[in-house]
């Protein structure tokens, strides 16, 4: 058989093959794959990819490769189900991010992002101001959910009732993981001797152990959150 008729016909072949695996893992959206939904996914794509192109090897070997995949995550999944400490080892547990206002600044490393990341994730979930958030959960899908402080809270028509609601206002970042950030500085027409001053900064290790300080102009506020919390002011 013609080489090229052999990768066309694998090709559909393990196209059909992956949607009837997907078909029976269920449906799940691309950002509720946890961590071993995701593994399994690039095994499979991997096996796939050779299985389409490969003229050489038996077709039958990478369909019981993929087979044995898909049996080993169903099998995965259903102890996961069933014990609560394997579904920790295969899929991880949420890490407190931000706990009553302050960031973790252990969980922030154990969840490998960093301080600009946390902020990107708070703006994609609508929370411009991170003094407006309570708690954050990093989950195992990669997500961060939030709970808002009571008075940030999304507005609802009874709250409008009789009363005014403030324009909002963005705070602008001061330090971010130790680093004084010049641009802010010149918008606000400030100088670094200004933070240090606010912030009671004598020495580059009170510096560095300031993980992230906003400003709030309408407030004239800096709010800092340090890595070893007891040094808060």
């Amino acid at each position: 058989m013609d080489d090229i008729v052999k990768i066309l016909i694998f090709s559909f072949g393990a196209y059909v093959y992956l949607l009837l695996i997907s078909k029976l893992e269920g449906k799940k959206q691309i950002a509720q794959l946890d961590f071993s939904d995701y593994v399994i996914a690039i095994t499979l794509g991997s096996i796939a990819a050779e299985f389409t192109t490969d003229t050489v090897n038996l077709w039958y070997n990478y369909v019981i490769a993929i087979g044995v995949i898909f049996i080993a995550n169903m099998l995965v999944n259903w102890i996961s189900r069933k014990s609560y400490f394997f579904k920790k080892v295969f899929n991880g547990t949420p890490l407190v991010l931000i706990e009553e206002g302050r960031i973790n600044y252990q969980n922030l490393k154990k969840s490998k992002l960093d301080v600009n990341s946390l902020l990107m994730l708070l703006r994609v979930q609508g929370y411009f101001d991170i003094t407006g958030v309570a708690y954050a959960y990093f989950e195992t899908n990669g997500d961060i959910s939030v709970l808002p402080v009571g008075a940030k809270r999304p507005v609802v028509i009874q709250d409008i009732d009789n009363s005014k609601i403030e324009r909002a206002s963005i705070t602008e970042n001061l330090i971010v993981d130790g680093h004084i950030l010049k641009s802010t500085l010149t918008s606000l027409n400030q100088n670094e001797a200004w933070v240090k001053e606010k912030l009671h900064i004598k020495s580059k290790k009170d510096l560095k152990n300031i993980i992230l300080a906003t400003y709030d102009e309408k407030t004239d506020k800096i709010t800092a959150q340090y890595k070893n919390q007891q040094n808060n002011s």
